[in-house]
C-alpha cells in the first residue's frame, strides 16, 4: 500500500546429390575437390573411389534432426521470458543476485526479474531483451569476479509482487540500511533505530500528516495527497497501518514496516496487503513503491544510524 500520490498513476546449393551406391568414375581434380566428404582418393593422383555409404552410418539431414529433437540436452536450460514460473526461474533469480542485480527468488518472472535481466545482460554486452536463452545463461553461470561480493539475496533492495487474487493484492520489499560490524551489536542497533524511528516519525517518514510520534489508534492523513490510515498496531521492531475510506487505495489494505538483522546487515522490511484496487498494483508496477520505500531506507532510517547519509 502508498498512502499518497497514486491515484493518477497508471498501472509500463550445387546440385541435388544422387541417392544409392557410386560406381568408380574418373574425375577431374575440381569433381575430385566437390566430392571430398564422399570420396577415398588412391594417393597416387588418379581417379577417386567414392566410398559406399550405408543408410545407417550415414543418415541425410532430414533423418538426423528428429533423433536430435527426440533426445534433447538432459543438462540444457529452458529459455525464460516474462511471465514464466517455476524451479528455473528461481534458478534464474538467484545467478541474478550472484552477479549484483538483485531480485526477490520467488519463481515468478515479473516485471522486476526481467528489469534485472536486462540489466545484466547490457552489463556483458548481449543483446538486453529479457529473454533468458544459451548466451544468458551461458553468463550467468559464470562465477561472478572475486572483487565484487555477491550481495544477500534475503536483502535485495526491490519490491516485488508477493500475492495476486481475486481477494488479496500483495506486495513485499526489503531494502539494506547498513552493515552492522561486529555483528553481535546489531540487535541493540536495530532496537535503538526502530525506537528513534517512531519517535521522531515525521522527520522520518516519507509522507507527513502523522505527528512526530507514531502512537496505536493514531488516525493520520498522509500528506500530500490527505489518505486517511490507521496505526492498527506498533512492535519492538515493527509498525503497521490499515487504509481508511477514502484512501487512493481503496479502504482495509495494510501495511507492515519492519526492521530486521539479515547476516550483517540492518533491513527495512515492507509487507502490504488486501482488497485488491487499481492504485495498489499501479504503484507497484510503475515502480512508486520501491522509489518511496526504498528513499525511507536511506533518507529515512539510514541516516539514523549515519547523520551524514
Amino acid at each position: 500500500m502508498v498512502f499518497a500520490l497514486t491515484a493518477g498513476l497508471s498501472l509500463a546449393t550445387g546440385s541435388p546429390s544422387t541417392a544409392g551406391i557410386s560406381l568408380t568414375t574418373q574425375s577431374t581434380n575440381s569433381e575430385a575437390a566437390e566430392r571430398t566428404d564422399s570420396s577415398v582418393p588412391d594417393g597416387r593422383g588418379n581417379a577417386a573411389r567414392e566410398a559406399i555409404p550405408s543408410r545407417t552410418d550415414a543418415p541425410d539431414a532430414q533423418s538426423r534432426e528428429p533423433a536430435e529433437r527426440a533426445n534433447p540436452d538432459p543438462t540444457a536450460r529452458p529459455t525464460l521470458s516474462s511471465g514464466s514460473s517455476g524451479t528455473a526461474v528461481r534458478e534464474l533469480q538467484r545467478l541474478l543476485t550472484r552477479h549484483g542485480h538483485s531480485t526477490a527468488v520467488d519463481g515468478l518472472f515479473g516485471p522486476h526479474t526481467e528489469k534485472a535481466v536486462r540489466a545484466f545482460q547490457t552489463d556483458e554486452q548481449l543483446v538486453a531483451d529479457g529473454i533468458v536463452g544459451p548466451k544468458t545463461w551461458g553468463a550467468l553461470t559464470a562465477a561472478p569476479p572475486a572483487e565484487q561480493p555477491a550481495p544477500s539475496p534475503d536483502a535485495p533492495n526491490s519490491c516485488w509482487e508477493a500475492a495476486d487474487t481475486d481477494t488479496n493484492y500483495a506486495y513485499k520489499c526489503a531494502f539494506r540500511v547498513v552493515t552492522v560490524n561486529p555483528v553481535p551489536s546489531a540487535e541493540t542497533l536495530k532496537d535503538a533505530v526502530f525506537a528513534q524511528a517512531i519517535s521522531q516519525f515525521s522527520d522520518r517518514f516519507p509522507f507527513g500528516g502523522c505527528g512526530q510520534v507514531l502512537t496505536v489508534g493514531q488516525i493520520c492523513r498522509l500528506q500530500p495527497g490527505n489518505a486517511p490510515v490507521k496505526v492498527v498496531a506498533i512492535g519492538k521492531d515493527y509498525f503497521q497501518l490499515k487504509s481508511l475510506p477514502g484512501h487512493p487505495e481503496g479502504e482495509g489494505r495494510y501495511i507492515k514496516f519492519s526492521l530486521a538483522i539479515t547476516g550483517n546487515e540492518l533491513v527495512l522490511n515492507v509487507h502490504a496487503w488486501g482488497k485488491p484496487s487499481y492504485g495498489a498494483k499501479g504503484s507497484v508496477i510503475s515502480g512508486f513503491v520501491e522509489h518511496i520505500w526504498g528513499t525511507y531506507a536511506q533518507k529515512g532510517i539510514r541516516t539514523l544510524v549515519w547523520p551524514q547519509g
